[in-house]
């Protein structure tokens, strides 16, 4: 309880309030749209703006202590496991489309050994894709070295 700044007893309460949560990108904004709408239902969100009237990078939501717990909780959990999609994603979009230069460096020491199960995601993900051809502006012959 430490953590959220509340008291047991608060948490019986149903007084609701505008709760501020704040969020980094735009697919971010979706997420936290998305727990909100989950934990609290069909609701009226609110967007902070700053002096200027710019957005800031915060939702609100009218919720009890409770439920805005719950929204941080489950819109915490919700970002690392899409973090962790898009990551795989993005591997196989890079494989699926061949991303890489046409000479590969002798050593990549950074990049670290996919089991068989990760590697079978990635290749699920990859047949799920698109096949997209690049055309190139210049011919072959042409492109810098």
């Amino acid at each position: 309880m430490e953590k959220y700044g509340i008291e047991e007893s608060e948490l019986g309460q149903e007084a609701v309030e505008l709760n501020w949560f704040k969020f980094k990108s735009d697919l971010e904004a979706k997420l936290l749209s998305q727990v909100m709408y989950m934990v609290v239902g069909p609701c009226q969100e609110y967007v902070r703006r700053d002096a200027m009237g710019r957005r800031m990078r915060q939702r609100g939501v009218c919720c009890t202590k409770a439920q805005a717990i719950e929204i941080e909780y489950c819109y915490s959990f919700y970002k690392d496991a899409l973090n962790e999609e898009l990551q795989d994603f993005y591997t196989a979009f890079l494989y699926k489309h061949m991303i890489f230069p046409s000479t590969q460096p002798e050593s990549q020491d950074d990049d670290e050994p996919l089991d068989k199960a990760k590697l079978n995601k990635i290749a699920g993900m990859m047949r799920s894709m698109d096949d997209r051809e690049l055309r190139r502006a210049l011919p072959e012959e042409t492109r810098g070295a």
